[in-house]
């Protein structure tokens, strides 16, 4: 089981929850059977990508403890095997269960050693994406200054590669920050850029999302156009 399997298995748990489990649940089966047998025949590289695999499986099933220790069982044969592709995806799997458990330092540790090695590998689509997830470790901590050098730097990846979704959640994210530093005019400026990138994405939540912080920010600069729209979001007169 492969990429494109990881990915369907993240598309599949938009869809169904009981279906989700019963598929996964026969997915980490059938990973575990096949650990079995590459561990007998000696497969090493087999061996790491399939308990990669079930590190995806078990942190899609909220098994975090498993999915770590899993984690780190194919973080140190892809090191062994000098795979630092493997290395890159695995650490970045590290990274988001640590920063849903809250602990950030340990999220930042890991998405910086992944981070190095997207850059060592020249992969600028996956260096865009950690990057973005530092920035948002660093703003769950309230480190703005740091988590917007991050965002800045994935930005400019991401219009590099004309990724109209990452640009529309990242000039969000920068605008939500200048929202709490007070800079309301670079915010206003950051988050009607995001909605229309959003808007072409057509991702429906995160446009969702920042259309209400537009609002917001739009009230709180007086701007009367959007008063009315604000009061509707947020239950106002």
């Amino acid at each position: 089981m492969g990429t494109a399997t990881r990915q369907a298995l993240y598309n599949m748990d938009d869809i169904y929850e009981d279906e989700e489990e019963l598929d996964l649940d026969e997915a980490l089966q059938s990973c575990q059977e096949d650990l079995t047998r590459y561990r007998d025949e000696g497969n090493r590289e087999s061996e790491a990508e399939t308990l990669e695999d079930m590190g995806d499986i078990y942190e899609l099933q909220g098994r975090s403890d498993e999915a770590l220790v899993t984690y780190e069982q194919c973080l140190t044969i892809y090191r062994e095997l000098g795979d630092r592709s493997g290395q890159a995806e695995t650490l970045m799997g590290m990274g988001n269960i640590y920063e849903d458990e809250g602990r950030l330092q340990e999220a930042l540790f890991a998405y910086q050693g992944s981070l190095a090695l997207k850059r060592e590998l020249g992969d600028r689509d996956g260096e865009g994406q950690t990057l973005y997830n530092i920035g948002l470790a660093y703003e769950n901590q309230k480190r703005y200054d740091e988590a917007l050098v991050a965002y800045k730097q994935c930005l400019a990846i991401y219009r590099e590669v004309n990724d109209q979704l990452g640009q529309g959640e990242t000039l969000a994210n920068i605008g939500d920050i200048y929202k709490s530093q007070g800079r309301w005019d670079e915010a206003l400026t950051c988050v009607q850029q995001a909605v229309t990138l959003l808007e072409s994405a057509e991702d429906t939540e995160t446009l969702e999302w920042a259309r209400e912080l537009l609002a917001y920010i739009e009230a709180q600069s007086g701007k009367p156009q959007r008063q009315g729209l604000w009061g509707k979001i947020w239950g106002g007169h």
